[in-house]
């Protein structure tokens, strides 16, 4: 028999921490909506588990093992066993240094915390459940962000109309997977959404925002109750956005478009759970597979090298810049000494069974048509492509992706991989769906 049990952490940092998900740091002047650590755990008798979502933009690798390792003391759960990920809102506290802004070791310490907390709350709670899984669609809510320009190069973002787009690169899914878990009163305890596309729609302001995903989450709790748990995992979603290039009369940026965003999208996830059966009590058995996928790390143009050494000759690395030529200076001498201890990026993979269906979790920002064809590939249906989790070695884009260059391509610690990485992962997941 199922059991399950979940729970809520409050993680808002305090106004004036620093922000990540842009090129320089931004003090937080304000709270929009709370950020949370919202964890679901699942026991089938055998295997037990615990899904982790917070309102961060990643989880590093470090941040991961402290985490685990309060779990290991703090409960009966394998730390391995915990999948942890990030919403990717760019409108959270710097538990990661990204570009021109250096992780907040003080708040980091704290989240470690909260979360290993939510855990622990959610496994104190386990009682028998049911359990059901099901997708929608949300077509029209998330885009592809890079487009083919007439000079031959690819560009991010181009704006709305711009007369020299020449075609789109990339694709979108609007496949919205969910998972969700009835207690014995038929009461919905708690919901896993599943959905591809950046939250990136207050993602330039200076208040504290969960983005969109906190939006589905206050949209499903309208409706099933103020104690339901909500966690969302990002899709691949790498090189998508909200952003809808081809349609000049709206903007899809702010925090009206916040709550638009996430009202249809939740509402989506709840006809899903209406109209999904719950799974035969004897059908839910859940296995995990995970492995070890070690990626090279690209060459630094010698010259490029030679050209920020020299910039920063006698000057230290530590305070983040917030001009952009040598924020990325400065992140390639970063990456050179990262590169010289270990030349290769550690990724963990995990796959999760559960009955007929699956969940992968893919640390990096995976380019979106890479995780559909994670999707494709596998026998498992639905198959829930989860990136962010469980640490994030940067972005992984398509091969295609290096022709045209553009931002994701370009040679930071956040995009460091060598081109062939997507195809690595696609092969690692799809061995580890093999159940």
């Amino acid at each position: 028999m199922l059991k399950a049990g979940s729970a809520q952490v409050n993680i808002t940092p305090p106004i004036g921490t620093d922000l990540v998900g842009q090129w320089v740091a931004r003090k937080s002047v304000g709270v929009n909506d709370e950020l949370f650590a919202n964890t679901m755990v699942l026991d089938d008798g055998k295997t037990r588990l615990a899904f982790v979502s917070c309102d961060v933009l990643s989880i590093g690798n470090t941040t991961k093992r402290a985490i685990r390792e309060i779990v290991a003391k703090e409960t009966n759960i394998n730390p391995e066993n915990v999948f942890m990920f990030g919403t990717h809102t760019h409108t959270g506290p710097a538990i990661v240094s990204c570009l021109g802004t250096n992780a907040d070791p003080e708040y980091t310490a704290q989240f470690i915390k909260l979360v290993a907390g939510s855990v622990k709350l959610a496994n104190d709670k386990l009682d028998d459940a049911n359990i059901g899984i099901g997708s929608g669609n949300a077509e029209g809510w998330g885009f592809p962000r890079r487009y083919w320009m007439k000079d031959g190069k690819v560009r991010m973002h181009p704006p709305k109309g711009d007369p020299n787009i020449d075609r789109v690169q990339g694709k979108s899914d609007p496949q919205l997977n969910v998972l969700f878990v009835e207690n014995k009163a038929g009461k919905v305890i708690s919901v896993l959404v599943n959905f591809s596309c950046h939250a990136t729609v207050v993602g330039g302001d200076h208040v504290i925002s969960a983005d969109y995903p906190g939006a589905i989450r206050d949209t499903i709790k309208q409706i099933l109750g103020n104690d339901t748990i909500v966690l969302f995992g990002n899709g691949a979603c790498g090189d998508v956005c909200q952003f809808d290039v081809d349609n000049t009369q709206r903007a899809e940026f702010g925090h009206a478009w916040r709550k638009r965003m996430g009202m249809a999208i939740g509402c989506e996830a709840l006809k899903v759970i209406a109209g999904t059966d719950l799974m035969p009590s004897d059908s839910v058995d859940i296995e995990i597979h995970r492995d070890m996928l070690d990626i090279p790390i690209r060459e630094i143009p010698k010259d490029r090298l030679e050209e920020a050494q020299k910039a920063f000759a006698g000057k230290s690395l530590a305070p983040a810049p917030t001009v952009y030529e040598d924020i990325v200076r400065r992140e390639l001498l970063l990456l050179s000494e990262d590169r010289d201890k270990d030349p290769y990026a550690h990724a963990e993979m995990m796959a999760v069974r559960i009955g007929n269906s699956a969940i992968v979790c893919i640390p990096a920002e995976f380019f979106c048509e890479l995780g559909m064809r994670i999707k494709d590939g596998s026998s498992l249906k639905p198959t829930f492509v989860i990136e962010l989790a469980n640490g994030c070695v940067g972005y992984i884009p398509t091969a295609e992706a290096f022709t045209g260059g553009g931002y994701e391509t370009d040679l930071v610690r956040s995009s460091k991989l060598i081109i062939q990485a997507g195809e690595m992962v696609i092969q690692k997941a799809l061995e580890l769906l093999q159940f």
